[in-house]
C-alpha cells in the first residue's frame, strides 16, 4: 500500500525529491524540522528514545569494526530513492565506496547494500510504509530492528513492492548482510545489555 493511499486528503501537493533539495537549499526546511521525504509526502520523524539511539549506535559500531575497505557506513542520513519521491533517513545504511563518493549527492538504490531501521514506536511505518519503498528500487537486504522484543526482521528478494523473502531473527539466530557474507552476528549480540 502507497503511503498516498494512507492520507485521507484531497488536493495534496506530492513533491519530488528535486523538489524537497529545493525547499532544504533554500532554508525553508531545516534539520531542526526532524522531517523526511517519504513518496512525495514530507514525514515528520519520530522521535528517538534512550533506548533507540544506545541500540542505533551500538549495531553501527559493531560494523564499522568489521567493515573493510570501499564500504561506508552512515547513520541517520539520507539515502535518495528519486523514482519513488523518497528521500528517508534510515538508522543505519551501509554502502560502497567512501565518504568521498557522495560529496555531490546522497547514495543512490545502486550504492546500498544494507538499510537498517531500529524500531520502538515506529515499527508500523518502518514494516508497513517503509518497507515497499525500500523494496521498489531493490534495495536487496532491509533489516527492521524491533527494540521490544528484541527481534530483526530481515527483508530480501525485492519484487515490485514487496520483498519475497521475510525472515524473523531471534536471540541465537547468526545474521549478516547478503552482500558481505564474512560479516556475521548473534541476534543478540546486536542488543546491548540493559537496553
Amino acid at each position: 500500500m502507497q503511503i498516498q493511499d494512507q492520507v485521507k486528503l484531497r488536493n495534496i501537493h506530492l513533491w519530488s525529491v528535486e523538489d524537497y533539495h529545493h525547499k532544504i537549499e533554500n532554508g525553508l526546511l531545516t534539520h531542526d524540522d526532524r522531517v523526511e521525504l517519504l513518496e512525495g509526502i514530507v514525514s515528520h520523524r519520530s522521535p528517538k528514545g534512550v533506548s533507540h539511539v544506545i541500540i542505533s549506535r551500538w549495531i553501527a559500531e559493531q560494523f564499522r569494526e568489521r567493515l573493510g575497505e570501499g564500504y561506508y557506513l552512515i547513520t541517520q542520513d539520507p539515502i535518495t530513492l528519486a523514482e519513488q519521491a523518497s528521500e528517508p533517513e534510515p538508522d543505519i545504511t551501509i554502502v560502497r565506496g567512501s565518504m568521498f563518493d557522495y560529496i555531490e549527492h546522497h547514495p543512490y538504490p545502486e550504492d546500498i547494500l544494507l538499510v537498517i531501521e531500529v524500531a520502538d514506536s515506529s515499527i508500523e511505518i518502518d514494516k508497513k510504509i517503509k518497507m515497499p519503498i525500500y523494496a521498489k528500487p531493490r534495495i536487496q537486504d532491509y533489516w527492521v530492528v524491533d527494540i521490544k522484543t528484541k527481534e530483526i526482521t530481515i527483508y530480501r528478494q525485492p519484487l515490485e513492492d514487496s520483498y519475497q523473502q521475510v525472515q524473523v531473527a531471534k536471540e541465537h539466530d547468526i545474521l549478516g548482510p547478503l552482500a558481505l557474507p564474512e560479516i556475521t552476528f548473534q541476534v543478540k549480540d546486536l542488543f546491548p545489555q540493559g537496553t
